[in-house]
């Protein structure tokens, strides 16, 4: 069972979800948008679209943005699961018509955040294996700030509202399930915050996000197993 990720951002890869992903039976194709064309075939059983440091709307810096909405639509057509995280949340949302607000600081987020799942998170079958409270990794200056037609909003932070998503097979989280602590501070620490603080903030809450990662995860690749 294979799973196609597209990475915008070297600094952005899968990190730990990468382990937990094929613990749990997935062999992954990492595909590197600057540097090839997106793609899936045949073989493709599920869609992951990570973070990166561009915005969803600037396809002069991000010129493989249209080839990505062209893959993000044949997929949610034929049902494949796709999991956007925080850049691929904002790109999901761009390509079904939601709105993304770009340098939003009302909403930006940096280290721990507490998200709450909403009516629809808790019935989910992915985000219902989690956690109704959720400690969370954040690292965003946009952000989503209308739903796509015909999306269920599944969980939201006080300051962020729209912290995950679903339309029909497609989810998408404004967090980083896949980040480690140390990687959180060297994050904060490109946006001027205290790397130290974060990194030890988060580090308290270490086995909780693992928990949160692997239950992803897990339930990422039932659903690609499931469809395939």
């Amino acid at each position: 069972m294979r799973i196609t990720v597209l990475q915008p951002d070297p600094i952005s890869p899968l990190q730990r979800l990468g382990p937990w992903l094929e613990r749990a039976g997935a062999e992954l194709d990492v595909v590197d948008l600057n540097q090839t064309p997106p793609r899936i075939d045949d073989t493709t059983s599920a869609l992951i679209l990570l973070g990166g440091r561009t915005n969803a709307l600037d396809t002069e810096a991000a010129p493989w943005l249209p080839a990505v909405h062209d893959l993000l639509r044949a997929a949610h057509s034929s049902g494949m699961p796709v999991l956007g995280i925080c850049l691929g949340h904002q790109i999901i949302a761009d390509c079904f018509g939601g709105e993304v607000s770009v340098g939003l600081a009302s909403q930006d987020e940096e280290g721990a955040a507490r998200v709450s799942l909403t009516e629809a998170g808790l019935a989910d079958p992915l985000f219902g294996a989690l956690d109704p409270e959720l400690v969370v990794v954040e690292s965003h200056h946009d952000a989503v700030v209308s739903l796509p037609p015909g999306a269920q909003l599944l969980a939201s932070s006080a300051r962020c509202p729209i912290q995950a998503m679903r339309l029909g097979s497609i989810v998408s989280v404004q967090f980083h399930p896949e980040c480690s602590p140390d990687v959180a501070g060297q994050w904060a620490a490109r946006s001027g915050y205290d790397a130290a603080a974060v990194t030890q903030e988060l580090s308290l809450h270490d086995d909780h996000l693992t928990h949160t990662g692997r239950t992803l995860a897990a339930g990422f690749v039932r659903a690609a197993q499931a469809w395939r």
